[in-house]
């Protein structure tokens, strides 16, 4: 007789990664000039510890302010959504964690995500996820950004992209932006005991301007993964070990 539902059956008997736990949460943002932490983590913090969300920018943006001043960072609320925003001026700087350029002013966020008591981070079936905003006020144009996030193994020595969102974006006499929402996904991690991750938005619109004037903005930003046990070593994997031992004395 022939199986007339193959497809529901396939699905039925296939493993899909159980949902994780909020591992990272920023949804509440501080801005004060030329100091770098712009949010606390929120997430539980059961099994797992994660730094604060730390500006890493340099040099200087629009107004000749740092990029870290009031000109180039501020808080907001879009709506009920509360965000940190930056000027589309100083997210026009062409340098990325795996390149450099223009004046190599590094304006992105960092965070790190690291497991705790004996536990491990499985990303697999995992997501990234944001809201992302514009805003422009009075000078015309277009405000937008893309997003792309990075993770690094080795501390921040070396990064991977995990790929590029296109984020809102607004005409540049608009006013504010509706939410834009944007994911990643993690599988490419694997399961690992400590990651870093780093929110690099790019201008995509115009540039100029001070950032109420031409902004783009994030929020509600979480990281989702699996906490696992590591495991121990087995009995056989002991034994092992001990007969191998008592070998090496024998001879």
């Amino acid at each position: 007789m022939t199986n007339r539902y193959p497809v529901l059956i396939a699905l039925a008997m296939t493993t899909f990664p159980a949902p994780g736990a909020v591992v990272a949460r920023f949804n509440a943002f501080s801005h004060a000039n030329n100091v770098a932490v712009v949010s606390t983590d929120a997430s539980l913090q059961t099994d797992w510890t994660t730094t604060d969300l730390t500006d890493q920018a340099t040099g200087i943006g629009a107004l000749s302010g740092s990029n870290q001043a009031g000109s180039n960072r501020k808080t907001n609320d879009f709506g009920t959504t509360p965000t940190i925003q930056f000027s589309s001026n100083r997210e026009s700087d062409a340098e990325t964690p795996l390149a450099s350029g223009g004046d190599n002013e590094s304006t992105w966020t960092t965070f790190t995500v690291s497991a705790s008591g004996g536990n491990a981070l499985d990303f697999d079936g995992q997501l990234a996820t944001a809201d992302t905003f514009a805003e422009g006020t009075g000078l015309g144009g277009t405000v937008s950004a893309d997003w792309t996030l990075y993770y690094s193994l080795d501390g921040g020595v070396n990064w991977t992209s995990l790929g590029t969102e296109t984020g809102a974006s607004i005409g540049g006499n608009g006013g504010e932006s509706a939410a834009t929402a944007v994911s990643w996904s993690l599988t490419s991690i694997g399961t690992q005991t400590s990651v870093a991750f780093l929110l690099d938005p790019v201008s995509t619109g115009s540039t100029n301007g001070n950032v109420s004037q031409r902004g783009v903005a994030v929020g509600n930003l979480e990281v989702n993964a699996t906490v696992t046990a590591i495991p121990e070593p087995t009995l056989p994997l002991l034994g092992s070990l001990g007969f191998l031992g008592l070998l090496r004395r024998r001879r």
